[in-house]
């Protein structure tokens, strides 16, 4: 690696800021991508200052979706790692995380994610496959309610649209990211609302919280 991409990636790093509940796993994670940013405690997420940089946040963190929420406020997108099943992996995607670092994820692995996302990437994702576990988290939370409600009626696509709205996102917006046309998005949100039984956006995403898979709002 030439010394400039060196530089480049420290000063990246320097934008990264590490929450972890475990304050020596925590620093050894920020010793790994060079971050001058002490471990910061959960508790803590919403104090930051704000910044557009990235917060690498442990699947072991109380209310990791709150956190993640709290994160996303202060303009960072989130990375979580550690151990996670699709369920839990799903749930904090759709609070807005962008990344998954595995256990076993080695230090170039973790280095090139914060490169790739500070370098503009939108998510480590693919669309498909954050559907996928997205639509897992959602079932999981409806069988572990024991309910039959309209959530589980909707496809793939379709709880990926609730949750983008659930972000605070447009249609156009959504649309943009997903590089679809704005029509495309539109019938999505019509569906949803007839699934859901919702007369609006808003309703839909407040029946989404009342169900258990979205954080409660603030």
């Amino acid at each position: 690696m030439s010394s400039d991409n060196g530089d480049e990636r420290q000063r990246r790093s320097r934008r990264v800021v590490v929450v972890d509940p475990r304050p020596i796993v925590g620093a050894g994670v920020a010793a790994i991508v060079a971050s001058p940013t002490n471990a910061v405690p959960p508790a803590k997420a919403a104090d930051l200052s704000p910044g557009d940089g990235l917060a690498l946040v442990s699947m072991t963190t109380p209310d990791l979706a709150d956190v993640i929420t709290a994160l996303t406020g202060r303009g960072r997108r989130s990375v979580v790692y550690g151990q996670a099943s699709e369920a839990a992996l799903g749930a904090a995607l759709a609070a807005g995380a962008v990344g998954h670092l595995p256990d076993d994820a080695g230090t170039e692995e973790m280095l090139g994610a914060i490169d790739r996302l500070s370098a503009g990437v939108p998510s480590l994702f693919d669309p498909d496959e954050r559907a996928r576990l997205i639509a897992v988290s959602v079932r999981a939370r409806v069988n572990s309610a024991g309910r039959s409600d309209g959530l589980a009626a909707l496809t793939r696509r379709e709880l990926e649209v609730l949750a983008a709205l659930a972000a605070g996102m447009r249609p156009a917006d959504i649309a943009t990211s997903d590089f679809v046309s704005v029509n495309t998005v539109r019938n999505q949100v019509q569906s949803i609302l007839v699934k859901l039984n919702a007369h609006s956006q808003l309703e839909a995403v407040a029946i989404a919280h009342r169900h258990g898979w979205l954080p409660d709002a603030a």
